[in-house]
């Protein structure tokens, strides 16, 4: 069962005798997965339709709250928005590697 890091405080740890929650990532049994809830692998980002270094109008559906990040001629990477670490940690998941198994097995 993969589940946020949240959700999983709210779970019951079967590792301690008494009555404790999970811990979730401040436990050394904790195993995150490679993938996030919704399917993406990473911090999401929405590149810019050519590289700017001045931030251009927010297209509709950026939320506010992420970063603009300017084309740098020295990395190569793309402009655009990327989300804040905070939001992906959130959507992060994983699970307990003491009781439960990856999923698929």
């Amino acid at each position: 069962m993969q589940v946020t890091e949240k959700e999983a405080r709210e779970k019951m740890c079967p590792m301690v005798r008494s009555q404790a929650n999970c811990i979730g990532t401040g436990c050394m049994a904790w195993v995150f997965t490679t993938e996030m809830r919704d399917g993406t692998p990473g911090r999401k980002f929405v590149a810019t339709p050519s590289p700017v270094e001045v931030e251009p109008d927010r297209p509709e559906g950026i939320p506010v709250s992420w970063l603009f990040v300017p084309y740098e001629d020295n990395d190569g990477d793309p402009s655009g928005w990327i989300e804040p670490y905070e939001d992906y940690l959130a959507r992060r998941v994983g699970r307990c590697g003491v009781v439960c198994r990856p999923e698929g097995m």
